[in-house]
């Protein structure tokens, strides 16, 4: 972990963020799918958790009542190949509030279609 200014860079098992203290969002989320990571199964219901390395990330009360979705910046079913992994994406250093039909609909199918494209090679992402 680097904390640079209001940026603290934190390395997860299999992805990174650059999570901005003064947003409580991540500037930006980065991670590889490999093709032989792509694995269909069923999507898992995790607690979310503050990130211990990630200041003011106790951000529960913030989304209650909000109607905003907690969107995963890096998405739970590209690390269903590994349970702790997939745990690390339920942190809110990697989620950003979204409007549901963002977050549900074209963001959704963003997502598949990153996952689909990596069964041919790796795919490199970066989400800002």
């Amino acid at each position: 972990m680097l904390t640079i200014a209001a940026i603290t860079l934190i390395t997860n098992l299999a992805f990174r963020i650059a999570w901005n203290d003064e947003t409580r969002c991540p500037a930006w989320v980065s991670w590889d799918i490999e093709p032989r990571e792509v694995v269909k199964a069923e999507r898992a219901r995790l607690p979310f958790a503050p990130d211990p390395r990630a200041a003011g990330s106790d951000l529960a009360a913030d989304y209650a009542g909000s109607g905003f979705d907690r969107g995963h910046m890096a998405p739970a079913a590209d690390f269903n190949f590994d349970r702790a992994a997939l745990a690390e994406t339920y942190l809110f250093s990697n989620v950003c509030p979204q409007v549901p039909r963002l977050n549900r609909g074209k963001w959704a199918a963003f997502e598949a279609e990153t996952r689909e494209l990596a069964r041919s090679g790796t795919v490199h992402v970066v989400c800002c």
